[in-house]
C-alpha cells in the first residue's frame, strides 16, 4: 500500500466539503456539498438538490442502491428514483404481407416499439421513519439495516450523544428503511459506547461487521446476530484516535486511518503505523498541525493507494 498527499488547502472548512460518486441505470453521477447546498451531476448540468442546510459535516452511504446523504446539522436524506414508463420508440421494422406454403403461417406488417424507464433524479427527501429533529455524525449501510452513530436525539439525554448508536429496521434492495424506533414488531434498536470517555467519531465497514472508531482510540465491532438482541456491539481494540468520518479508508480489507499520530493500519486485529522511512517524522509534523483538523481520506483502489487532504 502506498500513499498519495494532495496539496495542502487554504482558508477552507474542509470537513464542510465532501463528494460521492454513485452509479444508477449504468450511469454515473457525481455528489458535491459544501454543507449548504447539495449539487449532482452526471457530466452534463448541475442540479441542485438541496439547500438551506446550516453547514455540517455531510457523509454519503449507498444502502442496497439507494444512495443516503447525512448532514450532522441537518439529518439523513435520500436521492428519490422517480421511475416512470415513456412511450419511445427504439427500434421499428416492418414484414411485408407474405403467406408461408409450409407453416400456413400468414405474416402482417408490425412494428416492434419498446419503450424504457425515465428516470428523474431532482429532490432529497427526508429519510422517512427518522427520529424527530434529530441529527447524527454518520449513517452507514450495513447489511439490509442503516446504523447511526454519534445520534442528537432531542427526546433523549443531551449527555448521551458522543456514545449513542442507533439502527434502523431492516428494508429490502430498492427502498430505504422505514422505521427507527425500536418496536415489537420491528428490528430496530440502540446501544451506547460508553466504556471509555471518547466521542464516537466514525464507522467503516470491514468484512461482515461494523467497525465503530472513537476519538480516544477505541475500536469497536458492532455485529449482526439476530435473534431478540439483533446487533451485538463489542469492544475490540485500543489504538489511535481518529477524529471525524473522513479520517478513515477501506481498501483491500484493511481501514487506513489518518490521526494525529500519523497514518495507521487496522486489519481487525491489531493496528500498525505506516512506515515512511525517512519522510516519517514529516508526516507526522505534516498532521499534528493540521489546525486541529484532517479532512478527509479515500482509497484508490486500482493503483493501491490512500490519498488524503489536509488543511493548514
Amino acid at each position: 500500500m502506498s500513499y498519495a498527499f494532495l496539496l495542502p488547502l487554504h482558508n477552507t472548512a474542509l470537513s464542510e466539503y465532501s463528494c460521492s460518486l454513485y452509479t444508477a441505470d449504468f450511469t454515473d453521477y457525481l455528489f458535491v456539498t459544501d454543507g449548504f447546498e447539495v449539487w449532482s451531476t452526471s457530466g452534463g448540468q448541475w442540479s441542485k438538490l438541496v439547500d438551506g442546510w446550516h453547514g455540517g459535516l455531510v457523509t454519503f452511504t449507498v444502502f442496497l442502491g439507494s444512495l443516503v446523504i447525512n448532514s450532522y446539522t441537518d439529518g439523513p436524506w435520500y436521492w428519490p428514483r422517480t421511475t416512470t414508463l415513456g412511450q419511445d420508440i427504439w427500434g421499428t421494422t416492418s414484414v411485408e404481407d407474405m403467406a408461408d406454403p409450409v407453416l400456413n403461417v400468414h405474416w402482417e406488417d408490425q412494428p416492434l416499439t419498446e419503450t424504457w424507464n425515465s428516470t428523474t433524479f431532482d429532490i432529497l427527501l427526508m429519510l422517512p421513519g427518522w427520529f424527530a429533529n434529530a441529527t447524527c455524525l454518520q449513517i452507514v449501510a450495513y447489511k439490509n439495516f442503516l446504523v447511526a452513530i454519534g445520534v442528537r436525539d432531542p427526546a433523549r439525554s443531551q449527555s448521551l450523544e458522543p456514545y449513542l448508536i442507533c439502527w434502523s429496521d431492516a428494508a429490502p434492495a430498492g427502498s430505504v428503511p422505514g422505521e427507527w424506533d425500536p418496536l415489537p414488531t420491528n428490528l430496530a434498536g440502540d446501544t451506547l459506547a460508553q466504556d471509555t470517555p471518547g466521542s464516537l467519531s466514525a464507522a467503516e465497514i470491514m468484512r461482515d461487521d461494523l467497525n465503530i472508531y472513537k476519538t480516544d482510540g477505541q475500536v469497536y465491532r458492532l455485529t449482526y446476530v439476530g435473534g431478540a438482541l439483533v446487533m451485538q456491539l463489542q469492544r475490540l481494540y485500543q489504538g489511535f484516535g481518529v477524529a471525524y468520518p473522513g479520517a478513515v479508508a477501506s481498501c483491500a480489507g484493511l481501514h487506513y486511518l489518518t490521526t494525529r499520530s500519523g497514518m495507521m493500519a487496522f486489519d481487525g486485529q491489531t493496528m500498525h503505523e505506516m512506515d515512511f522511512a525517512r519522510i516519517q517524522e514529516d508526516i507526522r509534523a505534516i498532521f499534528q498541525s493540521a489546525n486541529g483538523e484532517i479532512s478527509f481520506s479515500c482509497a484508490y483502489p486500482g493503483r493501491k493507494q490512500i490519498w488524503t487532504a489536509y488543511r493548514e
